[in-house]
C-alpha cells in the first residue's frame, strides 16, 4: 500500500523522469575512457562565413568502435538539412577494419524528405548513411559538406562547440574563416581550449583546438542535474546584442500579428470581449486557439527564417507550429487591449544554457507569448492542450526569452516557481480490519496550479475508466485490491482548475508484520529517497523537482496506537527544502500530518558536501526513513462501509 503520498502522480513523475540520469549505488564519478563506447579520434571542421551571414562548412570525424552499444548508434549515420535553404553533399564514408577501407556504397547513402510538412514551411530532408562491416574496433569515417545560402536573421552569424558532452573527444579542431569580424566567447574550466584569433586578406580566422582529450559523462549517479559550466564551450556570434540579431525579423513579426484577424477567430473575441480583463479572458483565448488549431509540433523553418505563417494562412490550413500559434494569440489578445509579442525561449524540462552571454540562434527552440494587461505578465504557451494563464509551465520556467517587442526586442527572465504555484494534497481515511487483514481506504486528491495540468482536458484523449486506473495505480497497488471506485470528476476542459478526486478501495493483505504486531508502514516518500541517494563523489547537482507543496493527511482508525506517538513527530527546515511529520491521536484515530515544501528545484553540488546538507540528511534518514505505526485491535472494531462510502454523496 502506497498510504495516499502523492509525491509525484504518475503524469508528473513520467515527465520529472525524463531528466534523470538514473545509474546503481557504485561511486558516482565522471566517466572513463574505459566507460566510453566509441572514441572520437579526429573531429575537424573548416568553416566560411559570408557578410551576409550565409555559410558552408565541411565536416570530418572518425568514430572508433569500442562496445557493441556503439555498432548501432556509429554505424548509421542520420543528420537533417533544410532543402529550401541548404545543400548536403557526402565527400567521403568508409568503415575502416584494420587499416583496410570499405567504402559507402551509393544505394546506402539515402537522402530524402522528412514527411508532414505542411504548406509554407520549408522542406527538411534528413540524410541516412548505412555503414558496411562495423565491428568492435570499427573505425568509422566520413566527410561531407553543408552550403547555407539563407540564414534565420539575415546578416547574422552564430554556432556554439561544446566538447566531451557525452562523448570521449581525443582531437577536436575547428577553423573558421569569416569575411566580417566575429565576437568570441569561451568557458573553459580545466583548461581544455586553445583559442587563436588572426586577420588574413580581409579575411578573420579563429582556431579552436582541443590540448588534450575530454569525456564529460556522469556514471553510476542518481537524480543527477547538470548545468551548461560542467563543460567546455566556445561561444561565436557576429554581434553581441540579441536585438540586433532578430532585427531583421521584427518587422515581419510585427505586420503580421497587426493584420487583420481572420473570420473563423471574430467568435473568439466576440465571447472573450465580455469577459473582465484577465486570467479568465485569457484562458478563453488561448483554450479556443488550442481548439481550432492543430499544433504541428515543431520549429519550422520558412525560407530558412524563424518568421510565422500568415494568420489568413493558419486559419486556412487549421494547424500552426509554435510561432504560428504564438502569433495568433498575440494578436488576439492585442484586439482586446493587451500588449502582446511573440517570445523566443528553450522549451526543455532542465535545459542546459550556455555559461556566455552571446546570442545565439541555438539559444532557442520554441516560441511563447508574452503578454500583459496593465497589471500582470503573462506567459503562454498556445501549444499545449491545457491553457494556464495564472502560473507558467515548468518546460518554460525561470529560462531567458527573447521578446519580439516592436518598442523594445528585450531578453527577460521567465518567472521563478514557488511552492504556492502548485499544490498536492491528499486527505485519507483507513479504517483497519485485523480479522480480514484488509484496509478500507476513502477519501479525496486535490490538486491546484502546475500540479493539476496532468489532469487537465484527460477525458479528450482518454475514457473515465482509464483515468480511474491511472488515479487508483497512484494510491495503492490494484493487484491488491479487492474493489476499488473514483468518484465523478469533469476534465473536459482546456483551462486548468483546481481538481477534487473522491476515492474508495479495499486493500488485502497490506500491514506489515512485527514480532510486535501488525503494523502500518509509514513508507518513504519521493522527496526522502531523493536526499538520501548516494551524495559521495558526486559531480552533479541533485534534482529536487520545480518548487511545490504537498499535504498528505491519514486518519487511521479501528486501532489503538503501540508505543510512543512521540517519536514519530518531526520537522526539519532548510533554504531547499521544508519538510515535517506530526503524529496524534484524535478522535479515537490516529492522524499522521505529513508536509513537504520544495523551495529550490535542485542542490548545488557545492551544497551537498557542507555540514548543513549532512545534517539535514542524518535529520530525514531517522526521522522518515524506514518508519512504521505498530497498533493493536480496539475492543469493537466493525468495518462501516455505510460511512465511508458518503464520500460519493
Amino acid at each position: 500500500m502506497r498510504h495516499f503520498w502523492i509525491g509525484r502522480i504518475a503524469s508528473i513523475a513520467a515527465m520529472t523522469l525524463t531528466l534523470l540520469l538514473c545509474a546503481n549505488l557504485a561511486d558516482a564519478r565522471w566517466a572513463s575512457k574505459e566507460d566510453a563506447s566509441f572514441i572520437r579520434h579526429i573531429n575537424k571542421m573548416e568553416i566560411e562565413v559570408n557578410a551576409d551571414g550565409t555559410f558552408s562548412y565541411i565536416h570530418e570525424f572518425e568514430d572508433e568502435v569500442l562496445k557493441e552499444s556503439a555498432r548501432r548508434s556509429a554505424g548509421s549515420f542520420r543528420t537533417g538539412y533544410n532543402s529550401n535553404t541548404s545543400t548536403f553533399t557526402v565527400i567521403e564514408a568508409n568503415t575502416i577494419n584494420g587499416g583496410k577501407k570499405i567504402p559507402v556504397e551509393q544505394k546506402y547513402i539515402q537522402d530524402k524528405p522528412l514527411a508532414s510538412t505542411g504548406k509554407g514551411f520549408d522542406e527538411i530532408r534528413q540524410v541516412l548513411i548505412a555503414f558496411p562491416k562495423v565491428d568492435i574496433g570499427s573505425r568509422i569515417r566520413l566527410k561531407y559538406r553543408i552550403n547555407t545560402n539563407q540564414v534565420p536573421f539575415a546578416g547574422f552569424y552564430s554556432n556554439t562547440f561544446v566538447f566531451g558532452n557525452n562523448r570521449y573527444d581525443k582531437k577536436n579542431s575547428i577553423h573558421i574563416k569569416s569575411k566580417m569580424k566575429l565576437i568570441v566567447a569561451k568557458h573553459d574550466p580545466g583548461n581544455y581550449v586553445l583559442l587563436s584569433k588572426w586577420k588574413r586578406k580581409d579575411i578573420y580566422n579563429y582556431k579552436i583546438e582541443l590540448r588534450r582529450p575530454i569525456y564529460r559523462r556522469i556514471v553510476d549517479e542518481e537524480l543527477a542535474s547538470v548545468d551548461g559550466s560542467f563543460y567546455p564551450w566556445v561561444d561565436i556570434a557576429s554581434t553581441s546584442h540579441w536585438e540586433s540579431m532578430v532585427a531583421p525579423v521584427v518587422s515581419t513579426y510585427e505586420n503580421i500579428i497587426s493584420s487583420p484577424i481572420p473570420k473563423i477567430f471574430s467568435s473568439i473575441l466576440t465571447t472573450a470581449k465580455k469577459m473582465k480583463k484577465g486570467p479568465e479572458q485569457v484562458n478563453h483565448v488561448t483554450s479556443m486557439i488550442s481548439e481550432k488549431i492543430h499544433y504541428l509540433g515543431d520549429w519550422r523553418p520558412i525560407n530558412g527564417g524563424h518568421v510565422p505563417r500568415p494568420l489568413t494562412t493558419i486559419a486556412k490550413t487549421g494547424f500552426g507550429d509554435c510561432k504560428d500559434m504564438s502569433a495568433l494569440v498575440s494578436a488576439l489578445l492585442r484586439q482586446l487591449g493587451y500588449k502582446a509579442s511573440v517570445g523566443f525561449i528553450y522549451r526543455d524540462w532542465n535545459p542546459t544554457h550556455s555559461p556566455t552571454k552571446l546570442p545565439r540562434v541555438a539559444a532557442f527552440n520554441h516560441a511563447v507569448v508574452w503578454a500583459n494587461d496593465g497589471d500582470k505578465d503573462y506567459w503562454l504557451d498556445p501549444t499545449n492542450l491545457a491553457s494556464f494563464s495564472e502560473g507558467i509551465y515548468e518546460d518554460i520556467i525561470d529560462r531567458p526569452s527573447l521578446v519580439i517587442d516592436p518598442a523594445k526586442v528585450r531578453l527577460v527572465r521567465t518567472p521563478k516557481a514557488t511552492p504556492t504555484d502548485s499544490k498536492i494534497e491528499a486527505d485519507t481515511i483507513v479504517t483497519i480490519d485485523p480479522k480480514a487483514h484488509s484496509y478500507q481506504v476513502s477519501g479525496s486528491l486535490g490538486y491546484s496550479g502546475r500540479a493539476a495540468i496532468p489532469y487537465t482536458g484527460a477525458t479528450l484523449n482518454s475514457s473515465k475508466k482509464s483515468i480511474d486506473y491511472r488515479i487508483i495505480s497512484t494510491l495503492g497497488q490494484p493487484g491488491r485490491m479487492e474493489s476499488w471506485k473514483v468518484g465523478d470528476y469533469d476534465l473536459s476542459s482546456r483551462i486548468v482548475k483546481d481538481l477534487n478526486i473522491r476515492f474508495i478501495y479495499t486493500e488485502k493483505d497490506a500491514e506489515f508484520r512485527t514480532s510486535a504486531g501488525p503494523a502500518f508502514p509509514l513508507t518513504s516518500n519521493w522527496f526522502v529517497k531523493t536526499m538520501l541517494a548516494k551524495t559521495k563523489n558526486r559531480v552533479s547537482n541533485l534534482f529536487l523537482g520545480q518548487p511545490i507543496s504537498y499535504r498528505r493527511r491519514i486518519r487511521i482508525r479501528n486501532v489503538d496506537i503501540v508505543g510512543k506517538k512521540d517519536t514519530l513527530s518531526c520537522e526539519i527546515k532548510s533554504q531547499w527544502a521544508d519538510i515535517s511529520r506530526d503524529l496524534k491521536i484524535e478522535k479515537n484515530a490516529i492522524v499522521v500530518v505529513d508536509n513537504i515544501v520544495i523551495k529550490q528545484k535542485e542542490i548545488p553540488n557545492a551544497s551537498l558536501r557542507s555540514k548543513q546538507f549532512a545534517v539535514i540528511r542524518q535529520k530525514i534518514r531517522r526521522c522518515f526513513d524506514g518508519s512504521a505505526i505498530i497498533y493493536r485491535s480496539k475492543t469493537k472494531a466493525v468495518l462501516t462501509k455505510r460511512k465511508s462510502c458518503r464520500i460519493f454523496g
